[in-house]
């Protein structure tokens, strides 16, 4: 019999099986797993983790571990038991409650979403932790806090902040609808951006995003800012030119908005943020990276550099990286583009100026990993061509690419941003820990790439065997293809 068919038949003969002994009661107990509890620990074989409704009440070797009586014994010999794994860098538009279960079929139990409509995004929370809707814990910000010319651009997700005042009462408003924290964005000005910070430091509200674009990383992560998303800021930080680079920028952000004044378009502001990180990136120093890397490794900052989505942008020439096989669960509202299409005919030498620029992304977080710098894994889903859940997988996979061991990988799915997030219940196995966990038929240490391999998911104690997961996609399948 397969270990999956040994396993299902012990759940089968459970009651008959199940004995009391001299430990706590079970709901369900996993035997003969080799465990990856996401702490330093590595892989310990031949371990029972027993669960009594949402919290892990015991774990010991198989046959050590005393345990009173048992509902459902699962036999997971050959398999690997890890955390439930997180997704930091989510925007659930488009998706909306069609993305909750394709993130719980590949194993993602939290999802961090980094702005959005408030009341969509509370409403799925609200829907999931009350058990009306079955998905992965939503984290909400809310609209992200940026500067007027983008919230005037964009509208929805947006929330104006020109100045330090305008700053506190955002954060105060979205204290009180009860966000899980917020999000800054690039163009934010500074004395909004530093009134935030301290706002949201006294209402105890993680603040996380981009590094502004006037204002040097140092700056942002000495003024507080919690996880930095993407890339952007970096090369600057990385340059001995940062100073006057930020400088520069600012002044050139200044002058154009006071010029258009309400005819203000994003184009140049972005094009103007582009043009100052190339400028950093020319100006690349090993030995101010390195510093760099090692100020930021001492502090309290984590880093979400979504690597899955600037490698797609930046390889979206090729027709294997612009479209996975995943894609047919994406239903066409859901299909968002951002950057550059790609062209239709592309030439080797776009295919080698893609290839480039991915090898140039990585590179501005190479002594970040030396350095023993906090990452965390995010997506930016759904950006194309990424897919709920699906696109966590190949971050790991990108994660690992760029310098983290598998375990460390695996940390920046789970125990690391549930430390960033202020999350204690979750993000280990470990006792009194919420039993938000993922068992799986391959070892993802031996190669990350077997995260992929999910056979059961528990999600606050409830178990989604590989049957229930199954009907899962082919629902979202078959929702996508009538759209």
């Amino acid at each position: 019999m397969s270990a999956m068919g040994r396993m299902w038949a012990a759940v089968a003969l459970a009651t008959a099986a199940c004995g009391r002994g001299d430990g706590p009661a079970a709901s369900v107990a996993f035997e003969h797993v080799t465990l990856i509890d996401g702490t330093d620990r590595g892989a310990q074989a031949n371990m029972t983790v027993a669960l009594d409704g949402e919290r892990i009440v015991a774990i010991g070797p198989t046959g050590k571990l005393k345990l009173g009586k048992v509902a459902n014994r699962i036999d997971a010999t050959g398999m690997y038991l890890i955390p439930g794994l997180w997704d930091l860098h989510v925007h659930l538009f488009g998706y909306k409650e069609r993305a909750l279960p394709l993130f719980l079929a590949n194993g993602v139990t939290t999802i961090r979403d980094v702005g959005g409509d408030l009341k969509e995004t509370g409403y799925l929370r609200q829907e999931v932790r009350f058990g009306r809707m079955l998905g992965p814990d939503v984290l909400i910000a809310g609209p992200v806090l940026d500067a007027p010319v983008v919230a005037n651009a964009i509208g929805a997700g947006r929330y104006a902040t020109p100045t330090a005042e305008a700053g506190r009462a955002a954060v105060d408003s979205l204290a009180r609808a009860g966000v899980d924290f917020l999000k800054i964005h690039s163009l934010t000005p500074p004395a909004a951006y530093f009134a935030i910070l301290d706002q949201a430091r006294q209402r105890g509200l993680p603040v996380v995003g981009h590094i502004p674009d006037a204002i040097s990383a140092r700056t942002a992560i000495d003024s507080g800012l919690r996880t930095v998303e993407h890339d952007w800021g970096l090369a600057i930080a990385n340059s001995p030119r940062g100073p006057t680079i930020v400088a520069s920028l600012r002044a050139a952000i200044d002058r154009y908005v006071a010029t258009a004044g309400p005819k203000a378009k994003l184009g140049p502001l972005f094009q103007a943020r582009i043009s100052a990180n190339d400028s950093g990136a020319a100006a690349y120093d090993s030995a101010t990276a390195a510093e760099f890397a090692r100020y930021a490794a001492e502090r309290d900052v984590w880093f979400d550099p979504t690597l899955v989505v600037l490698h797609t942008q930046a390889r979206s020439n090729e027709p294997e990286v612009r479209n996975p096989p995943e894609l047919k669960f994406a239903p066409k509202e859901a299909r968002y583009e951002d950057g550059e299409p790609p062209k239709a005919n592309p030439t080797p030498a776009d295919i080698a100026a893609g290839r480039a620029r991915w090898e140039a992304a990585k590179h501005k977080f190479r002594e970040l990993v030396r350095a023993k710098a906090k990452f965390l894994a995010g997506t930016d889903v759904p950006v194309m061509p990424l897919v709920p859940g699906f696109s966590l997988h190949r971050e790991l996979e990108l994660l690992v690419e760029l310098g983290l061991t598998p375990l460390e990988a695996l940390q920046a799915a789970s125990r690391n941003p549930a430390q960033a997030m202020g999350k204690s219940d979750r993000g280990t196995i470990e006792v009194d820990r919420r039993a938000d966990l993922v068992l799986l038929s391959a070892d993802p240490l031996a190669n990350i790439a077997n995260t992929r391999t999910v056979q059961v998911v528990v999600v606050r104690g409830r178990l989604l065997e590989r049957a229930t997961l199954d009907r899962l996609l082919q629902d979202a399948e078959l929702y996508a293809s009538q759209r």
